[in-house]
């Protein structure tokens, strides 16, 4: 049970890392907010990069993979931190930042601990089976065997999937970047 801990802590590393990409502009928009509107940063970021990803690749101008994850990633962040000197938002970042960190820390401890804590019971039951758990893993393993979006239907050969499937697609994102099996990331 507890070698499983890398998957945890990649996962976790992973979704941390997505949180940083689009937090400079979420603090602005959630500068009233005691963490600075973090808590929202990674779904804000995760949601930004699938759907970019969603739409150049449904243009099939890039494919679906780990490379152009990464590289929408890294112009999102790029964009960020030139807008942050750009607007000369630097120095009011930086302090806001500075009074907010040990909360963002404890923020950050306690998805750790629930995702840990979740993991570990999922642990107890990690099959694949029941109400449309076959579908959900279906999708995403079809989102992960494809090249452009929309992906293949897996129930009726030779066409898209007529379904709606963004969040299926976010925790393909999660799962091709992260580089850990669907099998072991549907439970995460």
């Amino acid at each position: 049970m507890f070698s499983d801990f890398q998957y945890i802590f990649t996962w976790w590393l992973t979704i941390l890392l997505f949180g940083f990409l689009a937090f400079p502009l979420i603090q602005f928009a959630f500068h009233k907010f005691i963490d600075l509107g973090y808590i929202f940063s990674k779904t804000a970021s995760l949601a930004l990069v699938t759907f970019i990803l969603f739409v150049l690749s449904s243009f099939k101008l890039i494919t679906f993979s780990s490379t152009s994850i990464f590289t929408i990633g890294l112009l999102l962040l790029v964009f960020d931190y030139w807008y942050l000197f750009k607007k000369n938002h630097y120095k009011q970042f930086a302090n806001s930042l500075k009074k907010a960190k040990y909360l963002i820390i404890g923020e950050e401890i306690i998805f750790l601990l629930i995702l840990t804590a979740w993991s570990f019971v999922r642990g107890y039951n990690p099959t694949i089976e029941g109400l449309e758990k076959y579908m959900d893993w279906g999708f995403i393993n079809s989102m992960l065997r494809s090249t452009y979006m929309p992906p293949a239907d897996m129930w009726y050969s030779g066409s898209p999937i007529n379904y709606y499937y963004f969040g299926h697609l976010i925790f393909a994102v999660l799962t091709k970047i992260s580089n850990i099996s669907s099998a072991i990331t549907y439970n995460l």
